[in-house]
């Protein structure tokens, strides 16, 4: 069976990430499933987080990949919003997914939006935003990067459904970074 393509939206908290999936799912011409980071992260009994291994970090880290593999596997497409943060996540997922159809797409706004999403919201830690997306700022391999501070929802959401209509676009970035992973964090290759 042909396995489904595998969109991870990578961006930092209050960024947009999950309302720009429900709108992929609303406007794409097939049919995409959604599964956040987050379930997995609130999934995970408390006693795990207690006990300062990040053993409940883990956890959730693990299950969500399996969870995503086993969705591509049965040919189901699968959009996924997550924060890879750091040159050892984004490399974990080079690895772990490095037999699927991938496509990256890195979702931003400026920092000061952020700062101001996570106080309307109420729901975050502030600063938590801020924090990502300074580690953010030096990955370069994407297939698409969209603004959610300088186009709509709407507009950014169209940006990517223009991409996955574009089979000859898609899995550049990914395909690259699993021949030459350190390529992620190196902007002269480009």
């Amino acid at each position: 069976m042909k396995k489904g393509r595998i969109l991870f939206l990578n961006g930092p908290s209050s960024v947009g990430k999950t309302t720009l999936a429900w709108e992929l799912q609303t406007n794409a011409p097939s049919y995409w499933y959604w599964l956040p980071f987050d379930y997995f992260l609130n999934a995970v009994p408390s006693q795990l987080w207690d006990n300062n291994e990040g053993e409940g970090f883990r956890i959730a880290y693990d299950l969500h990949h399996d969870c995503i593999k086993l969705i591509s596997d049965q040919g189901k497409d699968i959009i996924v919003d997550t924060v890879m943060y750091s040159e050892d996540s984004f490399l974990s997922i080079v690895n772990k997914f490095a037999e699927y159809p991938v496509i990256m797409v890195k979702v931003i706004c400026p920092v000061e939006e952020l700062n101001k999403r996570e106080r309307e919201r109420g729901d975050r830690d502030i600063g938590l935003a801020a924090n990502q997306f300074k580690h953010m700022e030096s990955q370069t391999k994407y297939d698409l990067i969209v603004d959610t501070h300088a186009k709509s929802t709407n507009e950014c959401a169209r940006s990517i459904i223009k991409l996955l209509e574009s089979p000859e676009q898609q899995f550049a970035s990914f395909m690259t970074l699993k021949i030459n992973p350190e390529q992620w964090m190196n902007p002269s290759t480009l």
